[in-house]
C-alpha cells in the first residue's frame, strides 16, 4: 500500500507518546527530572521503540543511518555542524536579553532563517571535508562539554543535578533523538520513497519532510507538556521543523546519524546549560 510508511512512522511516535504519557510512566519522569534534571527512562524509550520497529519490520540497521561507520569522520562533521549552529544561538542569546525567544514567531522565524543559512555553509563545508583529526577533535569535545561545568563552578551553581542533564543532552538529546528522527522516521520513509531530489550534492527525499516535521511537532508538544496547552506553540514548532532539516540534511550527507547525533547533543548540551549557568 503506498504510503504505508507515513502511517508506520506516525503509529511508532503516537505509541511512544502514549507511553511517555501513561500515568506510571509519566510519574517515574516527572521523579527523574526533579532529581536528575531528565528522564533517562524517556531517553532510552527513543532508542528502544524505533530500534523494535525496524527490528519487527525485518528493516536493515544500515539502512537507517543507525551503525556509525566511522566515529573519527562523525565527530569531525559534527563538531563542523555545531560551530555553525553558534549562528542562529546567538541570535537566540541576545533575544534572550530581551526576554524574547523561540516562542515569539518573530524571533523564531529570524532564528530557522540563520539556521537554514548555517544549513548551506554545512553542506559546502561537507561538500569537500578534510581529513579527520580525532585527537583534535576529541579536545574540542571535551573543552565544549564540559563549558557548562566550569562556568557553573566559578558562578558558584554546580551540581550533581547539573551534570545529570549535561550527560542526558549529550548522550539522549543527541543520539537517542537522531536514532528516533533522523534514522528511523527519515529511514523508513526513505525507504519506501526514495531520495529523489538533489540539493548540494546531498541526495533526499520526503523521509528529510517528514521527519523535520515530526521533530518540529515533537518540540512544540514537549512545550505544551511542560506549561500545559496554552504552551502548543506553532513558533516552537516552526524552530524545531528548521532544526530538523539542518540534522536532516546533515544525516543524508554523511550517510549516517552519527554526525547530526554529535551536532545535536552539543547544540543542546552546551548551549542551553550555558545559558542557564549565566543567568
Amino acid at each position: 500500500m503506498r504510503g504505508r510508511s507515513l502511517l508506520e512512522v506516525a503509529a511508532v511516535f503516537a505509541l511512544l507518546e502514549a507511553l511517555r504519557l501513561a500515568p506510571g510512566v509519566a510519574e517515574l519522569q516527572r521523579w527523574e527530572t526533579r532529581a536528575l534534571g531528565a528522564s533517562y527512562f524517556a531517553g532510552i524509550l527513543m532508542v528502544a521503540v524505533p530500534v523494535v520497529a525496524v527490528v519487527v519490520s525485518k528493516g536493515s540497521l544500515e539502512d537507517y543511518g543507525l551503525p556509525v561507520r566511522s566515529w573519527a569522520r562523525s565527530l569531525s562533521r559534527g563538531l563542523a555542524g555545531y560551530m555553525w549552529l553558534l549562528a542562529p544561538n546567538l541570535v537566540l542569546f541576545f533575544a534572550g536579553v530581551y526576554g524574547l525567544g523561540v516562542a515569539s514567531m518573530p524571533v523564531s522565524l529570524l532564528v530557522s532563517g540563520v539556521t537554514l543559512l548555517a544549513l548551506f555553509m554545512v553542506l559546502r563545508r561537507l561538500a569537500s571535508p578534510g581529513p579527520p583529526r580525532p585527537r583534535r577533535d576529541l579536545a574540542l569535545l571535551v573543552l565544549l562539554a564540559a563549558s557548562p561545568l566550569a562556568v557553573s563552578a566559578l558562578a558558584g551553581s554546580l551540581s550533581l543535578r547539573l551534570v545529570s542533564t549535561l550527560v542526558w543532552e549529550l548522550v539522549f538529546g543527541g543520539a537517542a533523538e537522531e536514532i528516533l528522527y533522523r534514522g528511523y522516521v527519515q529511514g523508513r520513509v526513505n525507504e519506501e520513497f526514495g531520495r529523489p531530489w538533489r540539493l548540494m550534492g546531498v541526495c533526499f527525499g520526503p523521509g528529510l519532510l517528514v521527519s523535520s516535521a515530526i521533530f518540529g511537532v515533537a518540540g512544540a508538544l514537549g512545550t505544551a507538556t511542560r506549561m500545559g496547552l496554552g504552551g502548543l506553540s506553532l513558533a516552537v514548532g516552526v524552530h524545531g521543523a528548521a532544526l530538523g532539516l539542518f540534522y536532516g540534511f546533515m544525516r543524508e550527507a554523511t550517510g549516517d546519524v552519527g554526525a547530526s547525533s554529535v551536532a545535536n547533543g552539543l547544540n543542546e548540551a552546551v548551549g542551553r546549560l550555558l545559558l542557564r549557568a549565566v543567568s
